[in-house]
């Protein structure tokens, strides 16, 4: 699956890791510290990659940067990537399958096409409004 080491200059410098090579972790800031673990998540080279947030704190150049990586790595490697994120507007083409949490448990899961059918008149457009149809709640907080 994922046995050859990949080349990753390109997230290296996406990440802008040479500019804090001096730093230490401890002394990161957060972003520093998002940009490092994404990094070294990628270096293990495991089958499975678990991405908590990995679009905050960046900005929209690298939000689009990351999200073409991500759809590169995952069709050169077949490698399961599993993104928790409340910001999904316009990454859409990365998920295979979409779970929705309700407090904690899962609500509704399916792919995009199955759950916009689904869904068919949401408030919101794509992931948003199926998350709103299912939840109650705006990606991020709650309306009303």
């Amino acid at each position: 699956m994922t046995e050859e080491p990949r080349d990753l200059t390109e997230l290296y410098h996406l990440l802008e890791l040479a500019t804090y090579n001096h730093v230490l972790v401890k002394n990161a800031s957060g972003g520093q510290r998002k940009a490092l673990s994404i990094y070294l998540a990628f270096l293990l080279n495991k089958p499975i990659i678990l991405l908590d947030e990995p679009f905050a704190d960046l900005d929209l150049m690298k939000k689009k940067q990351l999200a073409s990586f991500l759809k590169k790595d995952i069709e050169q490697t077949q490698r399961i990537i599993v993104i928790i994120s409340h910001e999904v507007a316009g990454f859409e083409s990365l998920f295979n399958e979409i779970y929705i949490l309700k407090e904690g448990q899962l609500a509704d899961c399916g792919t995009l096409e199955a759950l916009e059918e689904k869904y068919s008149n949401p408030v919101f457009k794509g992931i948003e409004g199926i998350y709103f149809e299912v939840t109650g709640k705006v990606l991020g907080g709650q309306v009303g």
